[in-house]
């Protein structure tokens, strides 16, 4: 009897040792699950955390970037404005004082092969080929604006009505394209550079006898 008390007490113990090892591995159980919980939450908010900063920085160099690229449109669109009035609202119409206006004080021109001329030279040329040509206009081709430079590809049509560089008029009609490109300072023409056909400008005024040619 005694032996069996001894083996049902145990048996007693035996069970609850079972029964608190099985409660601590649950808890221990539990304990884990939490921690890999804690664990999942704490990188996904870091995750969070760094893909936010990603966004607020590429945000913040597009803002960065941006302004800088359309100022420097937003420049080239302004010098090509001033150069479409230059030829359009100003010469075609006359308006020789605003003409001046928009070129700087120290404004030098460089004409094919001749040597550089000053702002008074300048405006000297621009009134007498008004003056050679009493309807003469100037019509634009194409226009390209790049940095602080825009070229303009354009035509003049007119009548050679009056004395040009000495030479009598000889009331023929002419036209002719040309290309002069403009560096800006500052909203102003400060250096031009004009490309032009002399000879062909000649030959249409009949200046210039092209060899074998038989016309008197």
């Amino acid at each position: 009897m005694r032996r069996g008390m001894r083996e049902g007490h145990w048996d007693e113990r035996a069970l609850g040792v079972y029964f608190q090892l099985a409660y601590l591995n649950e808890e221990t159980a539990m304990k884990s699950k939490r921690l890999l919980e804690r664990s999942k939450q704490t990188f996904w908010r870091s995750y969070r955390v760094q893909g936010l900063g990603a966004v607020v920085l590429c945000i913040g160099m597009c803002f960065f970037l941006i302004p800088s690229h359309a100022a420097g449109v937003k420049l080239e669109d302004q010098n090509k404005a001033v150069a479409r009035a230059a030829f359009f609202d100003f010469l075609n119409h006359r308006d020789f004082k605003r003409f001046e206006e928009i070129h700087t004080k120290d404004f030098v021109k460089h004409y094919n092969n001749s040597p550089a001329e000053n702002l008074s030279e300048e405006m000297r040329d621009a009134k007498g080929q008004f003056e050679s040509s009493s309807d003469l206009t100037f019509t634009e081709n194409w226009m390209i604006a790049e940095g602080d430079k825009v070229a303009v590809c354009f035509t003049a049509k007119g009548t050679h009505d009056g004395a040009f560089q000495g030479i009598p008029a000889t009331g023929k009609h002419y036209e002719l394209s040309a290309m002069t490109v403009w560096r800006f300072v500052d909203g102003k023409i400060a250096e031009e550079w004009v490309f032009s056909n002399d000879l062909e400008l000649y030959r249409l005024l009949g200046l210039f006898k092209e060899p074998g040619s038989t016309d008197h």
